[in-house]
Order: C-alpha cells, then structure tokens, then sequence
C-alpha cells in the first residue's frame, strides 16, 4: 500500500535528488540500515508501478503514462510530478466490471485465468453466475481453495462489480421478515354471561376434555330477554 513516504520519495526521484539522499530520508526504515543506490532504485521502480496500477484502477491512462514514462525534458518532469500529486489526493479505488483482472489478482491467477478466456471483472463475475460453486473447474490449475478467495474478493465489492448468486456462494437467500406480528387470539370474555378463561390443559390421546361453560349452552337456556 502506498503512503505518503512513497510519495514523496517518487517525487523526490523525478526532481532528480541523489538515490542516497532518498534513501536516508524516505526509504530507510532503520537508520542503521540504509538501503544502498541499487536496493533504493529498485524500491523507487516499485513504487512508480504500484502508481501506475493505481492510475490505471481509476480509469486515467493518462496519468498511468505520464507516471511511467516521465522522460528527460523539464517539461515531461513537471507532468509526472503533477500526475503523482494528482494521483496522491484521489481515493482509494474501487472494483469495476471493466477492471481487467490483473489490476486486482495475483499474477499465476491471473495467467490461468486469462487462458480460460477470463479477461474482465464482469466476465470473472459472469463465470461464477452461470457456472454455480464449481465454476473453478471450467478453469485448469485453479482449486476450491484459491476459487474461494476469488469468490471472497467479488462477494466484498459487490456493490460495485455486481452480485453473485447464493448457488455461487452457498449462502441462503435471506428470508424476509412477516410484515405484521401474529396476535393470539383472545378467549372469549362474555361479562354479563359469567363466561370466564381457562388456562389449555394438554389432552391426551385417549383423554376426555370438558367443554368450557361458555361453550356449554347452559347460560343460553337460563338467559331470559
């Protein structure tokens, strides 16, 4: 992940500071341990394609080149450093479907991917979807394990590659809730009957029940108008 060490060591390298000079104050995490001009230039090449990717996850082409390829001239100098600042105060990057998958997969994934004809996010994501939870062997060399992390990384950002079925994820569909609580239904409570409540007593098989008294007809046959 890049910070704003990093950034401000590439920007310091394009400005054309002496490899030492980044390495004692940016790159160095010991200061014992000063990276030599070799280990801090190969450092500096790392963070400049990390930068380039990063471009590239936002879209912009054209910061992803000028990053890269910067070039001698004052004038191209000035772009990459620009292009650097630029590229610092944007967000984080989010996943799209036209993503190529190499921006978001390590690269042996990627490579067996590519080969099975997966090129995109959305043709990673379509692949899923039509195939279910075994879509991992229409694809050689890749296995549960690995499959499942892929599945792990499409199922995080959904939001913005789209959603995987739950035959794919083996997850139920969420059940959704009853609209309006169920009420007990009240016993009857006929005040100028006498009628009053029993507490439901378990009935066996072979058990006699008694019928309630306001079930009974009693009171009816009393009752005078």
């Amino acid at each position: 992940m890049l910070t704003r060490v990093h950034y401000a060591a590439l920007r310091a390298w394009l400005q054309g500071l002496p490899l030492d000079v980044i390495a004692g104050r940016w790159l160095a995490t010991d200061p014992d341990e000063v990276p030599g001009p070799r280990a801090a230039l190969a450092m500096l090449h790392t963070i400049r394609d990390d930068l380039v990717q990063r471009a590239r996850l936002h879209a912009r082409e054209d910061l992803a080149e000028a990053s890269a390829t910067p070039g001698r001239s004052g004038t191209s100098m000035d772009r990459a450093i620009k292009a650097v600042r630029y590229l610092e105060s944007m967000g984080t990057p989010q996943p799209l479907p036209a993503h190529d998958v190499g921006l978001w997969l390590a690269a042996p994934l990627v490579r067996r991917l590519s080969a099975a004809g997966i090129v995109t996010l959305a043709d990673l994501n379509a692949l899923c979807n039509q195939r279910g939870s075994s879509w991992w062997r229409h694809v050689l060399r890749i296995g549960p394990l690995a499959a499942g992390r892929i599945v792990q990384i499409l199922v995080q950002h959904s939001a913005s590659i789209g959603q995987l079925g739950p035959h794919v994820t083996c997850t139920a569909l969420a059940t959704p809730a009853v609209a309006g609580a169920l009420q007990a239904r009240r016993p009857c409570q006929l005040a100028s009957w006498g009628c009053h409540t029993r507490t439901p007593q378990a009935v066996g098989p072979f058990a006699v029940s008694s019928t309630p008294s306001c079930a009974s007809g009693r009171r009816a046959l009393e009752f005078r108008p």
